[in-house]
């Protein structure tokens, strides 16, 4: 944050010099005194572990709606905020295909998620539910607005899971998946709405491997049902 508050600042007062409205600027290597954080990744669990965390996904004290968006961004692999906000009107159920708009994602390009079986199942399962609001996944109380972003990482929180497995880990948990898996670079990053190469490449490579995605998600899909054998999950 005082990184990100020094670029404003320097942005400003670099305007003020450029407009003759002061001699220099005197902010110019105030970045330079700050310390650089460390970066910290999200925390998940280690492969192996993720049939204990079905487990406890099907055994914790929670409302079934929070269930079903924690399951759903795990099936997606999607980001927090792009789960919780998601609209009836974004989803093609004959095509098994949702659509998350440009505005509501981090790279500010439209994403289209191959839906499997089991979020497919997940979503006909809210539909005589919450299928008459806007929101797949309506706030309690008030079915106009979204569940709140952070709806599934309080969830893994209160069940034990802080410091061990975060919502946005659970983007790191399927990748890891992909990986072990052999699944093509570009093909795995893609399922996370990650580009891969660098700014030429990226320039002139446009593809989506939507045809490629499908596949995969089926898989990684596949792979959650068998983690959560032997409990109602799936049912």
């Amino acid at each position: 944050m005082a990184n990100r508050l020094a670029s404003y600042i320097n942005e400003i007062l670099n305007f003020a010099v450029n407009g003759g409205l002061i001699p220099f600027n005197p902010c110019l290597k105030m970045n330079k005194t700050l310390k650089k954080p460390k970066k910290k990744n999200n925390p998940h669990i280690k492969i192996e572990e993720f049939p204990k965390l079905m487990q406890d996904i099907a055994e914790a004290r929670m409302e079934s709606q929070t269930r079903n968006l924690l399951l759903f961004k795990m099936l997606t692999m999607v980001r927090s905020a792009e789960v919780a906000h998601i609209r009836w009107a974004e989803i093609d159920l004959q095509n098994k295909l949702w659509t998350i708009p440009a505005e509501r994602m981090k790279a500010r390009e439209a994403h289209t998620v191959p839906l499997s079986t089991q979020a497919v199942k997940l979503l006909e399962k809210m539909q005589p539910i919450t299928g008459r609001f806007e929101f797949v996944f309506p706030k309690r109380g008030n079915n106009k607005e979204p569940m709140h972003k952070d709806t599934v990482y309080n969830a893994l929180k209160n069940m034990g899971y802080q410091g061990k497995q975060t919502s946005h880990g659970l983007r790191g948990l399927a990748r890891t998946y992909l990986g072990e898996e052999s699944v093509i670079l570009e093909h795995a990053e893609a399922c996370l709405s990650h580009k891969t190469g660098g700014n030429v490449s990226l320039a002139y490579n446009h593809a989506t491997y939507l045809e490629q995605r499908k596949v995969i998600m089926q898989k990684w899909a596949d792979y959650v049902e068998q983690c959560a054998q032997g409990t109602d999950l799936f049912k």
